[in-house]
């Protein structure tokens, strides 16, 4: 803790804390601070779809096999859940429930059920976050969780770049039976600050084939999760 780190006392860690933050310097979390540099390094929704586009397209077919027909999904806002989710449009036998507004938009032409949970629009990732999302969340079910990470920890930690979105990302995982992460190897080297769930807490990991055998090896010993190489 930063008091314990600082030898301060609380009052003061809490004043200079509110201080940086006026500055620009930091931004405040629940229960810490964060450097905002890491979060305007993040790529835009155009650059993350650019991205290992054959591992993601690979990646969403592998999930399509796995999904049953008649099942509820939740599809967060990441690029590789957006080709699962538009493989389950074109099929249209799963209702689907996101925050991705791409996907919302390709719900128009095809003939899959696709209901939007409520939220103020993120443009940066085309994702709908808040209060308003979460609490839509809270009140569904889903049998299945697609969700995507920015960058994987070494651990089986899952960061996303954004507090409003790991907030979306952890209450949909909460409702669902079961739990898939789709993302590519990229984002074991890939940083991101917000942590919001593990590998272990996941039934199920789409990565490429590209990814190492020992990770593989490592993290289904330390985390017990089941790992598809796509």
């Amino acid at each position: 803790m930063l008091v314990d780190a600082l030898h301060s006392s609380p009052a003061t860690v809490r004043r200079d804390l509110a201080e940086l933050e006026k500055s620009g310097d930091i931004l405040r979390t629940h229960g810490g601070a964060i450097d905002p540099r890491s979060i305007s390094a993040e790529q835009n929704f155009p650059q993350k779809e650019a991205s290992a586009s054959e591992e993601k397209n690979r990646i969403a077919l592998k999930v399509l096999e796995t999904i049953p027909d008649g099942a509820s999904v939740f599809i967060d806002a990441g690029t590789t859940c957006l080709q699962a989710g538009i493989g389950l449009l074109r099929r249209g036998k799963n209702r689907l429930i996101t925050n991705s507004i791409p996907l919302l938009m390709a719900g128009c032409n095809f003939p899959g059920a696709v209901v939007a949970v409520g939220g103020e629009v993120r443009s940066v990732s085309r994702a709908l976050v808040g209060s308003f999302g979460i609490e839509w969340i809270q009140r569904l079910h889903f049998d299945i969780a697609l969700l995507g990470a920015s960058a994987i920890g070494n651990t089986g930690k899952l960061f996303t770049t954004e507090l409003q979105e790991a907030h979306i990302k952890k209450e949909a995982a909460k409702k669902a039976d079961r739990i898939f992460l789709l993302a590519d190897r990229h984002k074991m080297a890939a940083k991101a600050t917000v942590c919001f769930l593990t590998l272990a807490e996941c039934d199920e990991w789409f990565a490429d084939s590209n990814l190492a055998p020992s990770v593989v090896r490592k993290l289904k010993r330390t985390c017990k999760v089941q790992i598809h190489r796509c």
